[in-house]
């Protein structure tokens, strides 16, 4: 990839960035407006704190990717992509926000309780208060299942019969284990620290499962994911589908790279041809 193509890419990435912080702004302007519901607000306030989360991951997931630091990069995106899930599921589901949101103190008291005897700097009435509230409910919190949030993602998208979800929901599988083995240092980081080559077995310090405009190209896609979850709650925006279309143009544009991008990145190829309406 030429250092021209590469500050392309990079633009196009922030570009999806600034496209998020005017997304957010209009989110959270319009949750205090009156008469919304209580479910309207559990929505309104996930999508801000995950479109937040993804603009700032987001910028340091784009850097790293350029600058070949690929597995601190794929870290990051497996954060991004799993928003961007979350996101389409309570798009999809709204009553889930909202529930999950209703947990909002029982993760507090979760994380609170282990150190609940020590006072510190509170004052006596503030350790009181402190004491009364990890005291007061429940510190069981659940989390909704990965698989759950792509297959509403996929059928946000338009991928509806079985068949076709079953397939898909493999392939997004697969890419998700291959980020998690190496956030998790399960075997996938095996896989990636130790490729194969004919019968000889080499040690890589730096990842040589992937390339720095996959990276760039897979963070992309992400906040675009992210996007369009609010687009379709909202249908407020035409910015995600014009990034997708430059993104589009910009990968069938680097030959030598589009299969590497189009075979692990499954996400990119569902929203081209959902969301643009493009054959595979």
């Amino acid at each position: 990839m030429t250092p021209e193509r590469a500050a392309e890419y990079l633009t196009l990435g922030q570009n999806a960035r600034a496209v998020l912080r005017r997304t957010i702004d209009w989110i959270r302007d319009r949750s205090f407006e009156e008469g919304r519901t209580e479910d309207e607000k559990f929505l309104m306030l996930w999508q801000v704190a995950l479109l937040t989360a993804a603009w700032d991951i987001g910028d340091s997931a784009l850097q790293l990717a350029s600058r070949d630091e690929l597995r601190a990069a794929r870290t990051l995106d497996r954060s991004l992509v799993e928003y961007g899930y979350r996101l389409h599921y309570y798009a999809r589901k709204p009553e889930k926000a909202v529930e999950d949101g209703e947990q909002f103190g029982n993760y507090l008291r979760h994380i609170m309780r282990p150190t609940g005897s020590l006072q510190g700097n509170f004052s006596d009435k503030k350790f009181k208060e402190f004491r009364n509230f990890i005291s007061s409910g429940s510190a069981e919190v659940t989390y909704p299942q990965i698989h759950r949030m792509m297959e509403s993602t996929l059928k946000n998208l338009g991928v509806s019969k079985n068949g076709d979800l079953r397939r898909e929901m493999r392939r997004l599988e697969a890419e998700y284990a291959i980020s998690s083995g190496i956030a998790h240092g399960s075997q996938g980081l095996i896989a990636d620290v130790f490729r194969l080559n004919e019968e000889t077995r080499h040690h890589h310090f730096k990842s040589a499962q992937f390339d720095s405009l996959h990276m760039v190209v897979r963070v992309i896609t992400n906040l675009i994911l992210c996007l369009t979850a609010v687009e379709i709650s909202y249908k407020q925006s035409k910015g995600a589908d014009m990034l997708l279309r430059s993104l589009e143009l910009m990968v069938h544009g680097e030959a030598e790279q589009s299969v590497t991008v189009h075979t692990e990145n499954r996400m990119i190829t569902l929203l081209i041809a959902t969301l643009l309406g493009l054959e595979e």
